[in-house]
Parts: C-alpha cells; sequence; structure tokens
C-alpha cells in the first residue's frame, strides 16, 4: 500500500487527500499504525471478529465527529464523587442516630454497604474480559481494515467526549447486537463490541452504538451506579439496625422472638425490593442521558436508526449460559430484554428512546 494511498484513507478526514506539508497529525496517527498493521497482518486470521468479508469504511462518520467544535460535553467527572460524599454523609448521620450514636457501628455499616459494590467496580475489566472472552484491539495488531477503522472511530469520538486515556476496544462473540463499557473510570475503561453488531448494523449504526457507549464513560455512569447500589445497600442495613431496635424485647419468648425475626427480614426484603426499583429507575435514567449525549456526538437520526435496528433481536433466543454470562453488564449495554413492566427493567423500551430522541432533534 503506498503511502499516498495511507493519506487517502485516514478516517479523520474523511477520505481527503492532504499535502505532505499540511497533513493533520491525526492522519500521520493513522498513517502509522497502517503501516504497522500491514508489516505483521499480511493476512487476517481467522479469529478476527470484525470480518473483512463485509468491510465497513467509517472514514465518513469519523470525518464528520472529526470536524465538529471540541469540548468536554460529558457530565463534569467531579458530580458523582460529590454524589458520594453527599450520600454517605446522610446516611451515615443517619445511622449514628438510630444506632444511638455508635459512630464505629456507623463506620461499619457503610463499609459493609460499600465494599461488595466497590469490589465488583475495581474489577470490573478483569471480570469482562474472562468472562466474555473479549479480544481487545491494539495499534498494529489489527486484523483487517475494519478493525483499524473501529478503533479510530472509539478514539475520535472519546477525544470529542473529553476522555483523556482512550478505553480499551474489544469484541466478543454473541449472537445478539449488542455493546458495553464498563471499568472503574473514565480513564480506565473499555468498551466492548458483539459480533453480530458490528455484522448487522451500518456505519452509521455501529458509530451511533460507539458513541452511546462512550457516553457511559464520560458520564461516569460506571461509578455513579456503584455510588447508588452502595447506598441503597447501606439504607438496607439502616432500616434493619431501626426495626431490630424497635422490636428489641428482652421479656420476648421464643414464639414472640421467631415472629418478630420472620417480620424483620419480611421488611428487609421489601426495603431492598424498593430500592432495586429505584436502581433500575436510575439506570433507564442514565440511558436517555446517554442517547442525548451520543446524539451530540454523532447525530439523532444515527441513534434512531440504530435502536431500530436492535429492534430486529426483540425475538431472539440466546443460549442459556450466554444470556448469564452477559448479565453483570446488562445495566451498561446498549438496550435489553424488555419486560412486562417498565420500571423491572435497566433500559427503557427501545420505543421510548426513540421518541425521546425525536425531541432532540
Amino acid at each position: 500500500m503506498s503511502h499516498m494511498e495511507m493519506t487517502k484513507e485516514c478516517p479523520h478526514c474523511a477520505g481527503e487527500i492532504l499535502a505532505e506539508a499540511t497533513k493533520c497529525k491525526h492522519c500521520k496517527e493513522f498513517i502509522k499504525d497502517a503501516l504497522a498493521a500491514s508489516k505483521t497482518n499480511k493476512q487476517s486470521p481467522p479469529e478476527a471478529m470484525v470480518k473483512e468479508q463485509s468491510p465497513k469504511n467509517f472514514a465518513p462518520v469519523i470525518g464528520r465527529i472529526h470536524r465538529k467544535t471540541s469540548g468536554k460535553i460529558g457530565e463534569h467527572p467531579f458530580k458523582p464523587l460529590l454524589m458520594f460524599i453527599s450520600m454517605n454523609a446522610a446516611i451515615f448521620i443517619s445511622v449514628a442516630i438510630v444506632s444511638l450514636g455508635n459512630v464505629r457501628f456507623a463506620f461499619l455499616a457503610m463499609a459493609i454497604g460499600m465494599i461488595g459494590p466497590f469490589l465488583t467496580l475495581f474489577l470490573s475489566k478483569v471480570m469482562a474480559k474472562w468472562t466474555m472472552d473479549l479480544r481487545e484491539i491494539k495499534p498494529g495488531a489489527f486484523s483487517n481494515k475494519s478493525e483499524q477503522q473501529l478503533y479510530h472511530l472509539v478514539k475520535t469520538l472519546s477525544s470529542k467526549a473529553g476522555i483523556e486515556v482512550m478505553p480499551e476496544v474489544t469484541v466478543y462473540e454473541s449472537p445478539d447486537m449488542n455493546a458495553f463499557a464498563t471499568g472503574c473510570g473514565r480513564n480506565k475503561s473499555l468498551v466492548a463490541f458483539s459480533s453480530a453488531l458490528l455484522d448487522k448494523m451500518n456505519e452509521e449504526e455501529v458509530a451511533a452504538v460507539a458513541a452511546h457507549e462512550i457516553a457511559h464513560i464520560a458520564n461516569g455512569d460506571m461509578l455513579s451506579m456503584t455510588i447508588m447500589q452502595s447506598a441503597i445497600n447501606m439504607i438496607v442495613i439502616l432500616i434493619n439496625i431501626g426495626v431490630k431496635i424497635m422490636m428489641d424485647d428482652h421479656k420476648d419468648g421464643i414464639f414472640a422472638i421467631i415472629a418478630k425475626t420472620v417480620v424483620r427480614y419480611l421488611i428487609v426484603l421489601f426495603a431492598m425490593f424498593l430500592g432495586n426499583l429505584l436502581l433500575l429507575w436510575f439506570s433507564r435514567h442514565r440511558e436517555f442521558k446517554a442517547d442525548a449525549l451520543a446524539a451530540k456526538l454523532v447525530e439523532a437520526d444515527a441513534m434512531i436508526s440504530a435502536l431500530s435496528t436492535l429492534k430486529q433481536d426483540a425475538g431472539l433466543e440466546i443460549p442459556e449460559e450466554v444470556a448469564e454470562q452477559q448479565e453483570a453488564y446488562a445495566a451498561l449495554k446498549i438496550s435489553s430484554k424488555d419486560a412486562a413492566l417498565d420500571i423491572l427493567c435497566t433500559h427503557p423500551s427501545l420505543d421510548r428512546r426513540i421518541e425521546s430522541l425525536k425531541t432532540i432533534q
């Protein structure tokens, strides 16, 4: 492949031919990556998931994104931190009051409530790679041109969303069209695309899905969901303590103790159910925000088209082991299975999301 051909194919310039002296830094990066890939990957390995048999040309859409006005358009990175501090302060005071000023107990309740969600958050990337068998797309090791352009698509979107460290770009084998983002922070994240999504969606739709996942990262949704889960855990612990203190009576007989214990656990279970409904509402709220930011990064029409294409998977039966494997990432996927009631879903219905996007066109 000649030097001039490499220049013509730069996705950031959408195929424009630039003079040697005026090449932008993105053209040079693209040429460098392509040259490295051509030396190390003269033949596409069979495990390539972005199939060269039906290559996609992301150059035009990347060019349009690249020429958009720069600026951080995601939420401020300190917003989840302020949310975390305010929630914990309120819950700490509440636990201390309910436990009659026992500050040690308040700290213990907070630790118990936070340890699970935050441990899951910090291990999320490692666990995703292991459980989903993710394959990373790296510069200099592209299997084909489509992988190369997918990498540069994510890179451009990340830059426009104000993410300093580009997320890892990964792909995984799955019969359903889906994608998700995970990681413990804006600058320690990854984006994963299913093989079915990359195969069935056109370039504009793939770009919209990528923008949606980048929006989750830019908005700090992984951390926000973890904070929300921690807060709910601590509130449930607080309710459990309060109910126990109110019901505790040393004069109770064995039957009264059993009855009160059953009542207490039923109250706690109900509180957990309400907490889960709140978490699901929060997840749906974040989906609308991610869709809106994706519409800014690409176009609202492209996002609407991607969501419409996802409706093709409505009746798709996914193997049980695959569904269980992917369950942990349901909240941050591009879509989820519809339930009888919207309040029981991590995502709003595709129709509701499409209607919401039509209002911002």
